[in-house]
């Protein structure tokens, strides 16, 4: 069950990569995962306090975006940490995606790295992300409530598969 049931999945190029869900990002870029449990349960009383645990986590070594519930989407690159912040408008936003059925994304440029991020409404709050890498690369992800590694079987009352839908939708994949 991933920890405080929220959860969810990451892609790289359309595979899904299950080390991704539940993770701790360390310093110097180190990856940890227990997926569909709380990523602090691996860690030895040394390694407590240390790295940042998301529900999802995006990218390589070298430029990470991490996920944490419906909404907190943070980048991590060159020791530098960017938190991509919920725009302000976000209310005009869902308004707008509710009355015209489309959804409306943000864009952020950090260094040679995109980053689109959907923050989404739908049965419930979820956060869909896109990074395309300096190499090409395409990760992909969603975090939200009730979805994901170890709640795959919707047993919250929530898809994961529609979510993994409205993802491919999102991103025109």
């Amino acid at each position: 069950m991933a920890y405080s049931d929220y959860g969810g999945y990451a892609f790289l190029n359309g595979e899904r990569v299950i080390e991704r869900s539940d993770a701790t990002i360390y310093p110097g870029g180190k990856l940890d995962s227990t997926p569909g449990q709380y990523p602090g349960w691996f860690k030895t009383l040394e390694q407590r306090g240390q790295g940042e645990d998301f529900h999802v986590v995006l990218g390589d070594e070298n430029f990470f975006v991490g996920m944490h519930k419906q909404s907190y989407v943070v980048a991590l690159h060159n020791g530098k940490r960017t938190v991509l912040e919920v725009p302000e408008d976000i209310g005009e936003i869902i308004e707008k995606r509710i009355a015209s059925g489309e959804h409306v994304g943000y864009e952020y440029k950090i260094d040679d790295y995109t980053i689109s991020v959907f923050w989404v409404e739908t049965d419930n709050h979820y956060v869909f992300v896109e990074l395309v890498m300096t190499n090409d690369d395409v990760w992909t992800g969603f975090s939200g409530y009730g979805v994901g590694a170890g709640l795959d079987d919707g047993c919250c009352g929530y898809s994961t598969e529609a979510q993994v839908s409205l993802m491919w939708e999102l991103f025109n994949v």
